[in-house]
C-alpha cells in the first residue's frame, strides 16, 4: 500500500498520526486495463492501480509513490491466478510482481539496459515478457521466480501505439502494429530459452493495405482474434445542468453549493441546497452580467459571497442569510482584469480583496484593491509586498492572508490591519518554504488545514495558520505527469481529494487506523432514472430573464423619466407652437409678391446643423469614392494578374463554334505557347534515332514471311551502305513496310501504316523518327514515344485548329450574306406592304426574319473587354465634365446643290420601283367640275388619266410578282446557304471525334507499352521477392536447425537427469533397509511401510518445475519457501489452488513426520531417520516429476521446432516451383506481343467490355480469306438453292399427285353415294297414277277441266270464310271501344288517386316512416332480447337443477340414507 514520504522540514522522532491510504481513484484514462483471475479488472493509470472486482462489486487502489512499492506505473499485465505485475513510469525500470489482493511484492526484476518499457505480458510457466522502446525494441522473458532473464532479442519494430497480448493458455505473445502483427512462441527447454518468431507485414509499396487492428485476443485453444473497430467509454452523470460553461463553489459552513455558468447569452449563479436524500433542492439564483463570470468566493464565515467576472473586472458582493436569501451589497467595475479575489476579516469588518492583472501573459498581479463588504465603501490598502502573486488565500490567524508568488517555491505571510475602519495596511512576514520541488504550485484552504499541490505531483498538508513544517507530504502524481489542478482537505483531516492535470481523480484517507482503512470499497448498482435528463435537469436561472445590469439600467431609465417628465412636456409644447409659427410665417410669405418673397433657406432655424450634415455629407462622399477607387484599383489588380497569368499565356484561346439557327457547335483546342515544333529532348530523339536507323537492315522481324526474292534482298542490301543521312532518314518507310506481309505488295504501299494503332497519318505527317509499335520495346525507347506521341498530339490539335479557324473565317462571311440578305427580305417585305397599301388592302406581311447572333464563347475577347451596350445602367456624367461643344462654322452659301436636290427630289437618279409608288395626279376638270359638265377637252383628260391609272397599277403588280419571285429566290438561297454551313460544322464536329479518338489511340499506344515496362518491372520485382523469400527461408531454416541441434542436446541433459534421479530412487530404496539391518524383521518393515506412505498427490496445471523444486527443497530442509508462506491462504482460499494445494502437501509431509504417527514398536530416534529418509525419497519423487515435466516440455518445443522447420522446407520447394513458373510466366509475356490496331467497327465482330482481355481468344483474319470464304459461301449457297428449288419441285409434283388420287377417291365416293340414293329411292302415289293415266291415254284437256272446277269450289269456301271473319273483326271493334272507354275511366280515377296521394304526402310526416321503423327495430331488438332472456333462464334454471341434483348426491356420500330397521324382540 502506499507508504508516506518524508515530511519537508522538521518533524518530531514521535509516530506520525498520518497513514495516507487511497480509498478510490478515478483515472479518467484507461490506457492500461487487465484481468487480475476472472473477477478482478485492473486500470492502471499515473501512480494508481485501480481494481475493479466484478462479483463482489469491491475497489482496491495500489499506489506506487515509493521505491519500496514503485516509483509509478508505466505498463501492467494480470495473471489467471491472483498476482500481476507492472513496471516503474522511469528510466531503468523495474519490474514488479505483486499479489493480490494482499498487495505484496513476490518480485523484483531490474534491467539496466532498457530506457522505458512499451509491454508486459505475463505467461504461463512463471515467464514475463517485456517489450522495452527506443533505441533497441527488444523482447526479453524473465523467469520471476528465479529473478532469472533468460533471453533477450530484438523485436525489428519500429512503431508507436503497438498491442501486447498474451495467451493464458499457451506460451504465446501477439506483437501487433498498424496492419503488423507478429506471434512470439515461447519454449522453455530446460536450462535454455528458446523463441520463434511468426510475422505479417504491412502492406509496402503499392499494395493494397488491409484495416488497421484496433486489438487482438487469444482464445483458449490459442487461436487468435483481431479487430479492427473501435471501442468508447463512457461516465454517467447524476445530474443535467442546463447551461454552459459551468463552474461550482460550496459554502464552508453550510450545505449549500452555487453552480455559476451561462444560460442563454447572460452569465449568473443558481443557490442549492443538500437535503439529507442526498438530492439537491434550487432556494435562490440570479442573473447577474454579460461577462463571463469565472469565481465565486465564500467568506470564511459563509455568509459573504463574492461574484467575479475576472476578464473584465465587474465583482458582485452580496450578503447571504441563514434563509439562503442572497442581498447585493456592492457592485464594482475595477477597470482591469482581476488574477484573484478572496474574503477574509480584518479588524471589526469583512472584506474583500481583489488583485489587479497587470501581465498579459500570466494570470499575476501586485495591487490590491479593498472592499469593505459589509457597507459596500472602497478602503484604502497600503503597504508594501514582494509580488507579483498569483493567488491570495486567508489563513486561520487573525489578519493573516497567504500570498502564493510567481514562479516561486515558497509562501508569503502577509499581516494586515484595518485603521479606523477605512484604512488597511499590510506588512510582510517571514516567507514559509512549501516544500515543492518545482517553481509552480497553488494552494487551497480551509478553517483547519492548508493544502499546497504543483506541478511536481505533490500535495503538501499543513495546518491554517500556516507553519513552517508541514504535517504530510504525498506524492498524489507522478512527476512525468502535468502535475495536481486541484487539491481539497476536509476540515476533520481525515481525507485528501486530489485531481490530476490528466484528470485522474483519488481520495486519500490520512488517519492512522481509521474505520474506512479495514473496508473495502463496495459499489452499488446505479439507478437507471439517474441518466433520465427530463427528471435531472437543474437550472440556474430563466434563460429570458434580464441580468442585474440591464435591470438597473431599465431601472435609471425610468427614474429620469419620471424625474424630467414636466421637462419633456414643456418642451414639447414649446417645439409645437414654434411649429405653428412656422407655418403661418411660410403661409404669409407665399402670399406676397414674388419680391418680397423670401427665399425658404431664411426659413431654416438650423443653419448650423445644415452645413454640419452638409460637411458630413461631402465627407462621407469622399470616403466612399476613395474606397471605390482603392477598391477598382485593386479588382483591377486582380483582374490584370488573371489576364496576365490565364489569358495571356494562351497562343490560341479555347473557341467555340455555333451553327446558324441549329444546336450543333464544335470546340477548339487551347494551345499554349510552349507548344513549339521543336524541343531539345525531341531533337536529341530525332539524332539518336538517325543513329539507330541506320543499322535498320539488320533488325531481326520474326513477324515476317521470308521469300527468296526477299533473301536476295537482304543479301544486297547488307552489301549496300548508306551514303548520306538523307537515305537514313528515307529508310524509315521500310520500317511500316516490313509490317505488312509481302503477298500483296500493292496494298503495302497503298497502306504503309497498318500496324501502326492509329490513323494519325489521315491527318498529319508523321516523324520520319517514329519507333513502329512492333519495335518499341526499351525503357529508352518508351521515353523517345512519350515525346513523339506529344508532337503527333501537338500536330493533331494544330491541324484541327487550323481547320477550325478556315470554318470560323466562312462563318464569318456566310454571317455577312445572311445578314445582307436578310435586309434585303426585310426591304421586300416592306416594299410588299407598301404596295398593299396603295391598293387599298390591309393584309400585311408580318413575317419576323431573325439574325444570327455572336455567342460568347465564339468571340472570347469578350471575356475581357467589356463594351457599352453591355452595360444597363448608363454612366454617370457629372456637371463638371460636360463638355459644351463649341459652334459649328457656317456653311457657305449652296443654293445650286440645293436647286438640284429640289429638282432632282433627294436623288441623281430616278428609282422605278420609287416612282410607280406615286399617285398620278387627276385633272383639274374632274376636281373642279361633274361629270356632266365635262367637254370634249375634258373627257380626253379623263381618259388620258385612266390610262396612265391603269398603266401604274400594271407596273405595280409587275413589281409585286417581281419581289415574290426575288423573295422566294433569296430565301431559297438563303436557306441552303444556312443548311450547307450546318453541315460543315456537323462535319466538322465529326472531325473533332476523330482528332480526339486519334489522340486517345496514340496515348493507348503509349500507356500500353509502358504498361508492357511496368508487367517487366513488376515480373522482375516478383522474382527478386521469391529470391528473398528462399534467402530468408533458408535462413531461418539453418537457425531452426541449429536450434533443433540445441534442443536435442538439452532433452539428451533432461533425460540423463531423469536417469539419475531414477537411479537415485531405485537406491533409496533399495538402500533403506541398511541402516536398520541391526534391528528386527518386524520393525524394519514397519518402518518400510511408512517410508512408502505418501500425501495424496494432485497434480495442478500450475505445478511447473520451479514450483516444485521449490517444494522438494522445502520437503528436504522442512524450511518453507517466501513464495509459499502461509498467509498467502488467507487471502488466496479458493481462488489460488495451486498455491494451497502446494501448501496443504506440505503440510500433510509436516503431519506424517509428527511423533504422534510413530507406531509403538518404534523409537523416537529410529522414527526421526526414518522421516529423514522418507523426506529424502519424496524429494527425489518430486524433483523427477519436475523433470518429467522439463522432458515434456522441451519434447513439446522439439516437436514445434522441427514442424516450423518442415514448414519452411515446403515453403521453399513451393517457392523454388513458383520461380519456375514464374519464368516460363515471363518468357510467354516476352513472346506474346500485344498489336494494337484500328479497325472500323464493323469489322470488329467479338464483344467488347474495354478490357484488354476482350482481345485474348481473338484472331486477326486476312480480308482476302474473309472474300474467299465469302465466295466458298456464296458458292455453296447457290448450289444450296439449287437443291432447294428441286426439292421445292419435287415437293410440288409429290403433292400434285397427292391431289389428283384425293379427287378421283372423292368422285368414287360421290358415285357410289348416288348408286345407293337411286336404289334407295321411292316413287309416290301421284306419280304412279300420273304414270298410270297416261298410259291408259288420259290427256292434259282432261285435266285442266278438273282443276277448273276444283277452283270453283275452292272460291265458294273461300268465301264463306272471309264473311265468317269479318263478322269477327266487327264483334271485336265494339269490344274494344267498350275497353277504351273504361280504360279512360281508369285514368281519370288514377289521377285523381294520385292528386289524393300527393296531397296526403304534403300533409304527412316525412320522418314518419323512419320513425316506424325504429319503433320495428326497437320492437324486433326486444324480443330478441326477451327470446335471450328467456334463453338464459332456461340455461340457468337447468344449471340450478344439476347443481341441485348434484348437491344432494353430495348429500348423500356425507349423509347416507340408512334404510329403515326394527328391532327384533
Amino acid at each position: 500500500m502506499a507508504q508516506s514520504a518524508e515530511n519537508v522540514g522538521d518533524l518530531e522522532e514521535e509516530e506520525s498520526v498520518y497513514d495516507p491510504k487511497v480509498r478510490w481513484a478515478s483515472p479518467q484514462r484507461v490506457d492500461f486495463m487487465t484481468f487480475v483471475g476472472r473477477d478482478v479488472l485492473a486500470v492502471a493509470h499515473d501512480i494508481y492501480i485501480i481494481f475493479l472486482h466484478l462479483k463482489q462489486e469491491t475497489e482496491l487502489v495500489y499506489v506506487a509513490n515509493s521505491k519500496q512499492t514503485g516509483d509509478g506505473v508505466d505498463v501492467i499485465s494480470g495473471h489467471k491466478s491472483h498476482f500481476f505485475a507492472f513496471t516503474e513510469k522511469t528510466k531503468n525500470p523495474r519490474i514488479f510482481v505483486v499479489s493480490y489482493p494482499s498487495f505484496s511484492i513476490m518480485s523484483e526484476l531490474k534491467d539496466t539496459d532498457v530506457n522505458r518499457y512499451k509491454g508486459l505480458c505475463v505467461m504461463e510457466s512463471d515467464m514475463i515478457a517485456a517489450f522495452s522502446g527506443f533505441p533497441n525494441y527488444l523482447i526479453s522473458v524473465w523467469s520471476w521466480r528465479s529473478n532469472q532473464r533468460l533471453l533477450s532479442i530484438q523485436t525489428d519494430v519500429v512503431r508507436r501505439g503497438q498491442i501486447y497480448m498474451a495467451s493464458r493458455s499457451h506460451a504465446l505473445i501477439c506483437q501487433c502494429w498498424g496492419e503488423g502483427l507478429t506471434v512470439w512462441e515461447v519454449a522453455p527447454c530446460y536450462k535454455r530459452c528458446l523463441m520463434m518468431k511468426r510475422s505479417k507485414h504491412e502492406a509496402s509499396g503499392w499494395e493494397a493495405s488491409d484495416p488497421k487492428l484496433a486489438a487482438v485476443c487469444w482464445s483458449n485453444e490459442g487461436q487468435l482474434y483481431a479487430i479492427d473497430d473501435r471501442a468508447n467509454l463512457y461516465s454517467a452523470l447524476v445530474k443535467f445542468v442546463k447551461g454552459s460553461d459551468l463552474c461550482f463553489e460550496a459554502s464552508p459552513v453550510d450545505p449549500l453549493l452555487i453552480i455559476f455558468g451561462e444560460v442563454g447569452h447572460n452569465y449568473g449563479m443558481g443557490l442549492f441546497a443538500l437535503e439529507t436524500g442526498k438530492s439537491l433542492k434550487k432556494v435562490g439564483g440570479m442573473s447577474l452580467t454579460n461577462q463571463i463570470v469565472s469565481k465565486i468566493v465564500f467568506s470564511p464565515t459563509g455568509r459573504h459571497v463574492l461574484a467575479a467576472a475576472m476578464s473584465a473586472g465587474h465583482i458582485f458582493i452580496f450578503h447571504l442569510s441563514t434563509e439562503y436569501k442572497l442581498e447585493l451589497v456592492r457592485y464594482t467595475e475595477l477597470g482591469r482584469g482581476l488574477a484573484d479575489c478572496f474574503m477574509m476579516r480584518v479588524g471589526d469588518s469583512m472584506r474583500a480583496f481583489s488583485l489587479v492583472l497587470f501581465s498579459d501573459k500570466y494570470a499575476i498581479g501586485e495591487r490590491i484593491i479593498c472592499v469593505n463588504a459589509e457597507t459596500g465603501k472602497d478602503n484604502k490598502f497600503a503597504g508594501k509586498m514582494a509580488g507579483p502573486y498569483a493567488q491570495l488565500l486567508p489563513l486561520s490567524t487573525k489578519d493573516s492572508a497567504a500570498a502564493v508568488p510567481h514562479l516561486a517555491s515558497q509562501l508569503h505571510v502577509l499581516k494586515l490591519s484595518g485603521e479606523k475602519g477605512v484604512t488597511v495596511s499590510v506588512k510582510m512576514a517571514p516567507p514559509v518554504e512549501t516544500g515543492h520541488h518545482l517553481k509552480h504550485y497553488s494552494a487551497a484552504y480551509n478553517s483547519e488545514y492548508l493544502v499546497t499541490y504543483g506541478a511536481d505531483g505533490t500535495v503538501i498538508l499543513r495546518t491554517a495558520d500556516c507553519p513552517h513544517h508541514c504535517d504530510l507530504q504525498l506524492i498524489a502524481s507522478h512527476r512525468y505527469e502535468a502535475g495536481v489542478r486541484q487539491a481539497v482537505v476536509d476540515t476533520g483531516g481525515s481525507f485528501v481529494v486530489s485531481l490530476g492535470d490528466n484528470r485522474s481523480m483519488a481520495v486519500h484517507f490520512l488517519l492512522r487506523g481509521h474505520e474506512h482503512e479495514t473496508k473495502e470499497l463496495r459499489h452499488t448498482p446505479l439507478e437507471l432514472s439517474m441518466f433520465d435528463e427530463n427528471g435531472n435537469t437543474i437550472q440556474l436561472f430563466y434563460e429570458n430573464d434580464k441580468n442585474y445590469l440591464d435591470l438597473q439600467e431599465d431601472k435609471k431609465v425610468r427614474e429620469e423619466a419620471m424625474d424630467y417628465k414636466r421637462q419633456r412636456e414643456e418642451v414639447v409644447r414649446t417645439f409645437e407652437s414654434i411649429q405653428m409659427r412656422m407655418v403661418r410665417l411660410l403661409e404669409e410669405n407665399l402670399g406676397e409678391r414674388p419680391l418680397h418673397q423670401l427665399s425658404l433657406a431664411e426659413f431654416n432655424l438650423h443653419i448650423e446643423h445644415k452645413k454640419e450634415r452638409i460637411k458630413q455629407a461631402e465627407k462621407e462622399r469622399e470616403q466612399i469614392r476613395l474606397e471605390t477607387e482603392a477598391r477598382i484599383r485593386a479588382q483591377d489588380h486582380v483582374t490584370a494578374w488573371i489576364k496576365q497569368q490565364c489569358w495571356d499565356t494562351m497562343l490560341c484561346p479555347r473557341v467555340k463554334l455555333f451553327a446558324i439557327f441549329s444546336h450543333y457547335q464544335v470546340e477548339n483546342y487551347a494551345v499554349l505557347p510552349t507548344q513549339r515544333d521543336k524541343w531539345p529532348e525531341l531533337q536529341q530523339i530525332e539524332a539518336l534515332r538517325s543513329v539507330e536507323m541506320e543499322n535498320d537492315e539488320d533488325l531481326f522481324r520474326p513477324w515476317e514471311e521470308l521469300t527468296a526474292h526477299s533473301s536476295l534482298d537482304e543479301s544486297n542490301k547488307l552489301s549496300a551502305v548508306p551514303s548520306s543521312m538523307a537515305e537514313v532518314l528515307k529508310s524509315v518507310d521500310s520500317q511500316f513496310l516490313s509490317e505488312v506481309p509481302d503477298e500483296t505488295s500493292e496494298d503495302a504501299v497503298a497502306e504503309p501504316y497498318v500496324l501502326s494503332g492509329s490513323n494519325a497519318h489521315r491527318f498529319i505527317d508523321i516523324p520520319t523518327v517514329m519507333i513502329p509499335q512492333t519495335m518499341a520495346f526499351s525503357f529508352l525507347q518508351m521515353d523517345w514515344l512519350q515525346h513523339i506521341i506529344k508532337l503527333n498530339a501537338q500536330n493533331m490539335r494544330l491541324w484541327f485548329n487550323k481547320q477550325f479557324d478556315d470554318l470560323m473565317n466562312q462563318k464569318k462571311r456566310e454571317v455577312g450574306l445572311v445578314e445582307d440578305r436578310n435586309a434585303r427580305l426585310r426591304f421586300i417585305i416592306d416594299e410588299l406592304n407598301k404596295l398593299s397599301d396603295l391598293r387599298g388592302s390591309f393584309h400585311h406581311l408580318a413575317i419576323h426574319i431573325q439574325d444570327p447572333e455572336w455567342a460568347q464563347e465564339e468571340q472570347p475577347h469578350r471575356l475581357i473587354k467589356v463594351d457599352p451596350e453591355e452595360c444597363s445602367i448608363e454612366p454617370y456624367i457629372s456637371p463638371s465634365q460636360v463638355v459644351v461643344p463649341p459652334p459649328e462654322p457656317q456653311p457657305k452659301d449652296d443654293f445650286r446643290e440645293r436647286a438640284l436636290v429640289y429638282m432632282m427630289d433627294g436623288v441623281l437618279e430616278k428609282l422605278w420601283h420609287e416612282e410607280i409608288k406615286k399617285p398620278i395626279p387627276m385633272p383639274q376638270c374632274m376636281l373642279e367640275k361633274e361629270p356632266e359638265q365635262f367637254n370634249e377637252e375634258d373627257l380626253r383628260y379623263v381618259f388620258e388619266y385612266e390610262a396612265k391609272v391603269a398603266f401604274r397599277n400594271e407596273e405595280r403588280d409587275k413589281y409585286r410578282k417581281m419581289l415574290h419571285a426575288e423573295y422566294a429566290k433569296l430565301s431559297q438561297t438563303l436557306n441552303e446557304g444556312i443548311v450547307k454551313f450546318n453541315q460543315k460544322v456537323k462535319e466538322m464536329w465529326l472531325t473533332k471525334l476523330k482528332v480526339d479518338s486519334v489522340i486517345g489511340q496514340e496515348n493507348l499506344n503509349l500507356m500500353r507499352l509502358r504498361r508492357t515496362n511496368l508487367d517487366r518491372v513488376e515480373m522482375a520485382e516478383t522474382l527478386e521477392n521469391m529470391r528473398k523469400d528462399i534467402k530468408k527461408y533458408e535462413e531461418e531454416l539453418e537457425v531452426l536447425h541449429n536450434e533443433t541441434h540445441l534442443i536435442q542436446e538439452q532433452y539428451e541433459d533432461c533425460q540423463a537427469t531423469y536417469e539419475s534421479l531414477t537411479t537415485k530412487d531405485k537406491y533409496l530404496d533399495r538402500t533403506f533397509k541398511n541402516p536398520f539391518a541391526d534391528l528386527s524383521p518386524i520393525i524394519v518393515d514397519q518402518c518400510y511401510k511408512f517410508f512408502k506412505k505418501r500425501p495424496k498427490w494432485v497434480q495442478r496445471a500450475t505445478m511447473i518445475p520451479v514450483v516444485l523444486y521449490d517444494l522438494a527443497n522445502a520437503v528436504l530442509t522442512g524450511v518453507k519457501p517466501p513464495l509459499l508462506h502461509v498467509d498467502c491462504i488467507d487471502y488466496f482460499k479458493g481462488t489460488a489452488m495451486s498455491i494451497l494445494c502446494t501448501l496443504t502437501y506440505f503440510d500433510s509431509i509436516e503431519q506424517l513426520d509428527q511423533i504422534s504417527n510413530m507406531p509403538p514398536v518404534m523409537d523416537e530416534g529410529l522414527w526421526v531417520s526414518m522421516c529423514k529418509l522418507r523426506r529424502g525419497k519424496i524429494e527425489n519423487e518430486i524433483r523427477m516429476r519436475a523433470v518429467a515435466q522439463e522432458v515434456s516440455y522441451v519434447e513439446t518445443a522439439g516437436i514445434a521446432w522441427r514442424a516450423a522447420a518442415a514448414a519452411r522446407r515446403q515453403r521453399l520447394a513451393a517457392t523454388n516451383e513458383l520461380i519456375l513458373h514464374h519464368r516460363d510466366k515471363v518468357e510467354l509475356a516476352a513472346r506474346n506481343k500485344t498489336i494494337q490496331l484500328v479497325l472500323p467497327a464493323g469489322q470488329v465482330e467479338i464483344i467488347t467490355t474495354g478490357h484488354i482481355s476482350d482481345f485474348e481468344d481473338a484472331t486477326l483474319i486476312p480480308t482476302e480469306e474473309i472474300e474467299k470464304v465469302n465466295q466458298v459461301i456464296l458458292r455453296v449457297g447457290e448450289l444450296k438453292l439449287r437443291m432447294m428449288r428441286k426439292q421445292v419441285e419435287f415437293r410440288k409434283g409429290i403433292l400434285s399427285k397427292e391431289w389428283e388420287h384425293a379427287q378421283m377417291k372423292m368422285k368414287l365416293r360421290h358415285l357410289e353415294q348416288e348408286l345407293y340414293s337411286y336404289q334407295r329411292l321411292k316413287i309416290p302415289k301421284e306419280l304412279q297414277s300420273y304414270l298410270k293415266n297416261k298410259e291408259l291415254g288420259y290427256t292434259d284437256e282432261q285435266e285442266y277441266a278438273k282443276m277448273e272446277k276444283e277452283m270453283e269450289a275452292s272460291k265458294v269456301s273461300v268465301n264463306k270464310i272471309l264473311n265468317d271473319q269479318i263478322k269477327n273483326v266487327e264483334e271485336v271493334e265494339l269490344k274494344i271501344d267498350a275497353i277504351e272507354t273504361k280504360a279512360q275511366e281508369l285514368e281519370k280515377m288514377i289521377v285523381a288517386l294520385n292528386v289524393k296521394v300527393s296531397e296526403k304526402r304534403l300533409n304527412e310526416d316525412p320522418l314518419e316512416p323512419i320513425r316506424i321503423r325504429r319503433i320495428f327495430k326497437k320492437r324486433m331488438e326486444t324480443l330478441v332480447m326477451r327470446s335471450q332472456l328467456i334463453r338464459e333462464v332456461q340455461a340457468n334454471h337447468t344449471r340450478i337443477v344439476l347443481l341441485q341434483t348434484e348437491l344432494e348426491l353430495l348429500r348423500l356420500k356425507t349423509y347416507p340414507t340408512l334404510a329403515s330397521f326394527r328391532t327384533i324382540t
